[in-house]
């Protein structure tokens, strides 16, 4: 059998060119659609890198973002801290100032202990030599039993006709000329008259003056009488010697006191303070034979009194 070619096939050369032109069109286009499925390819692993990256690229925008409060909070705690800082510096002065009186203070009571340990040894040692002389005395004592009673009788004689010879010269005749009385209860020594009144010629003139318990202390210490200077303001309770309980009148021989108007024995101020606070202080009715606190602002009467 006769083999035929291929040239044999096609009638003329035109044709077979033909025929070779398709046949590299064929192979031309087969691969043409494998590179264009690679780069179909490669263009997914692009989208699918891209979208990779995007995701990756909004991580880091929030990392960032976490970043930047961080420093935000940062530089908030710094500015606190260093605005404490301030205040710490500024404080110190005054701590070491405060550090130097407390270091003083401490020596200074370290020296105030120490003289008062000496203090305290001196004491002992006065109290030691005391002890010693009361040992002594008590010695003598039962030594002298009968001595020792018999010095004490006299003393107690002599002291009582002491009493009665004082009390002869106290409340005479001459004392009431001048102005003045002295209790011999008492041994005080009191004005006859108020302050405001006059005494001449052995006998009071004129009425007496209320003033305020502020002033009445200051005219105390001005007042002279009969002679005598030295006269002050009388404690409550000297002022109640002269009181009779819930009565009127004097606690004296009837004239010797002399009351400060007429038909008025009189309110009088003491030197004592109230019991109801500062603003107060005691006074003396000799009307009604009592005695309360009054406001030192107002004015009552006022005797003056001294030792006798």
């Amino acid at each position: 059998m006769q083999n035929n070619l291929l040239s044999d096939f096609f009638v003329s050369h035109t044709e077979l060119s033909a025929v070779d032109h398709f046949m590299q069109l064929m192979v031309k286009t087969n691969t043409f659609d494998n590179r264009l499925q690679i780069l179909q390819q490669q263009l997914q692993q692009s989208e699918k890198l891209q979208l990779k990256v995007i995701q990756q690229n909004k991580e880091l925008n929030d990392n960032i973002v976490d970043l930047q409060q961080l420093q935000d909070n940062y530089q908030i705690e710094i500015k606190t801290l260093k605005k404490q800082l301030q205040e710490q510096a500024a404080k110190l002065p005054l701590l070491n100032n405060e550090l130097q009186e407390a270091q003083q203070l401490q020596k200074q009571s370290a020296q105030q202990n120490e003289l008062l340990c000496k203090k305290i040894a001196e004491l002992e040692l006065i109290k030691n030599k005391n002890n010693q002389v009361i040992e002594n005395l008590k010695q003598k004592i039962q030594l002298q039993p009968v001595e020792y009673e018999e010095v004490v009788r006299k003393k107690i004689i002599h002291h009582d006709d002491e009493m009665q010879e004082r009390k002869k010269l106290l409340s005479s005749p001459k004392e009431l000329s001048y102005g003045v009385w002295t209790d011999p209860d008492t041994g005080l020594m009191w004005a006859r008259i108020s302050i405001g009144q006059i005494w001449q010629n052995g006998r009071c003139i004129g009425d007496a003056k209320k003033l305020s318990w502020f002033d009445a202390e200051a005219e105390c210490k001005k007042f002279r009488l009969g002679g005598y200077s030295g006269w002050r303001l009388p404690k409550a309770a000297e002022l109640q010697t002269l009181m009779m309980n819930q009565k009127t009148g004097y606690n004296c021989p009837e004239d010797f006191l002399l009351k400060p108007v007429e038909n008025d024995f009189g309110l009088y101020w003491s030197s004592s303070s109230g019991s109801s606070g500062n603003s107060y202080a005691k006074d003396v009715n000799f009307q009604s034979g009592t005695s309360y606190d009054s406001f030192k602002s107002k004015c009552c009467y006022v005797r003056a009194v001294r030792l006798a």
